[in-house]
């Protein structure tokens, strides 16, 4: 059945394409309210990525970090630029864009934090565990970083997922791991005003201070870790279809938008909150929450959906893996 609407969908949109289809890899493919849909496809070193991530910058680009390095996109009629390379990383690691006023972006590889800033390569090491996996089917991976994290001032949070490992590196050397006792391994993690959030196998979302844990939420009844968007104003945890929004003052409120979510993005020009996500039968779904806190759901003529980001001029960015291509969604006057 997937298999089938796929094709249907792929020959609905070649076919809406076809009639006003822009030179070049930009094709038209719908219309949503007051707003066009287009598909960017993927060239030069682009063309080769497997992996693809679709990340707002704090300059006001928007990037897309594949495998094997980032690409900041220079609008939506496909071009591109390389920004950094990840060839000298783990690519089973983490990855991390960090939102200086011209972003930098960050690897690890296995205990090391590779960052790249204006073209100039820092090196940064950390303590690796202590403690043994003796009888843990996840024992080999103990030493490997697999998610970090920065904080304004200069301090990098990371986490030893498969050991259950907490710590930071301060910009004067000054770092601490501890081991986080009671926890299931740990997928993410994102940090909201003085608190580290954790998203852990079980569906756990756990909340840290100072290297403790203050609390723990079990979103659902889901195997998996829930994922962790933080936007401008708030940090949101995803798992299946459950939505989860969590403001600096502690205050948290669930949705059930109906369809499996796999990212979030905040748009600061309309104030709005939207939602990339797919239903049971594969096909992609925009949730659009506004201040009234309503989901409005439109369905897109497309499968899947990874990723997604808002830039500043209020264009959606989504990332298409089905396809191999960008989505960029927009109103008239905003492309180019």
């Amino acid at each position: 059945m997937r298999t089938i609407l796929r094709a249907a969908l792929v020959l609905a949109v070649f076919a809406a394409g076809a009639a006003a289809a822009d030179a070049g890899p930009v094709k038209h493919w719908a219309q949503l309210p007051g707003r066009a849909i287009r598909t960017v496809a993927l060239r030069g070193d682009m063309a080769h990525e497997s992996v693809m991530e679709i990340v707002p910058g704090a300059d006001g680009w928007i990037y897309m970090r594949g495998k094997n390095a980032v690409y900041r996109l220079l609008g939506t009629d496909g071009a591109f630029t390389s920004a950094a390379f990840f060839d000298w990383c783990d690519d089973r690691q983490a990855r991390a864009v960090v939102p200086y006023p011209t972003p930098a972006f960050a690897c690890v590889a296995k205990n090391i934090i590779i960052e790249m800033k204006d073209g100039v390569q820092y090196r940064r090491t950390l303590p690796t565990p202590s403690w043994t996996g003796a009888g843990d089917g996840y024992a080999y991976d103990y030493p490997f970083v697999t998610s970090i994290e920065r904080a304004e001032g200069g301090r990098w949070w990371f986490a030893y997922g498969y050991a259950r490992g907490l710590g930071f590196s301060d910009p004067g050397g000054r770092t601490r791991l501890v081991r986080m006792d009671g926890l299931p391994p740990i997928r993410h993690i994102a940090r909201l005003g003085d608190d580290l959030f954790v998203g852990a196998d079980g569906c756990v979302v756990a909340r840290i201070r100072d290297l403790k844990l203050r609390g723990t939420d079990k979103m659902c009844s889901a195997p998996m870790a829930p994922r962790l968007v933080r936007t401008a104003d708030a940090l949101w945890a995803l798992n299946g279809s459950t939505v989860v929004r969590r403001d600096a003052a502690g205050t948290s409120r669930r949705w059930e938008p109906g369809a499996g979510g796999a990212g979030v993005a905040y748009g600061r020009a309309a104030h709005v909150t939207y939602f990339i996500g797919s239903e049971r039968s594969g096909r992609a779904v925009l949730v659009t929450l506004g201040a009234d806190g309503v989901p409005r759901t439109a369905r897109l003529p497309m499968l899947g959906g990874s990723s997604i980001a808002v830039d500043a001029r209020g264009r959606i960015w989504i990332s298409d893996e089905y396809d191999h291509s960008l989505v960029a969604i927009a109103p008239p006057g905003a492309w180019g």
